[in-house]
């Protein structure tokens, strides 16, 4: 994780802490909240454009989760990872699979992303 030393306003450090408060997260992770929308309004290209609908509802989605529960999640992995033991192999793994119900994607999985999506499957099985 990376690390880097700011000075800011007084009247602006106190209002960040009043929203980080308002949000029940530390100074610390509201700040990252925050950058984390800001950038990906930049990298969506979305900077001074009037946001869809759709685009304010994802935005208005990114959440931080809060050190306590993802040390919780953490601890629930690692527990499972340790309850299923080693890893189970390529083979192992298909005929798993193989033995599932096949299952339609959810519709608002476009077709190209799922081909995509197995298209990836594939290659990172060829260089394995």
């Amino acid at each position: 994780m990376g690390r880097f030393s700011l000075r800011i306003p007084k009247t602006l450090h106190n209002e960040l802490e009043v929203l980080a408060r308002d949000e029940g997260i530390s100074l610390n992770q509201y700040i990252i909240y925050a950058l984390t929308q800001k950038v990906t309004i930049e990298k969506l290209g979305l900077e001074g454009k009037r946001l869809t609908p759709e685009q304010e509802k994802f935005l208005a989605n990114v959440e931080l989760t809060p050190p306590e529960q993802v040390a919780k999640q953490r601890e629930a992995f690692e527990a499972l990872l340790s309850r299923l033991g080693q890893a189970a192999s390529d083979e192992e793994v298909e005929r798993y699979l193989s033995n599932r119900e096949p299952i339609e994607a959810e519709p608002e999985l476009k077709s190209e992303a799922v081909i995509r999506l197995k298209e990836r499957i594939a290659q990172v099985r060829q260089s394995a």
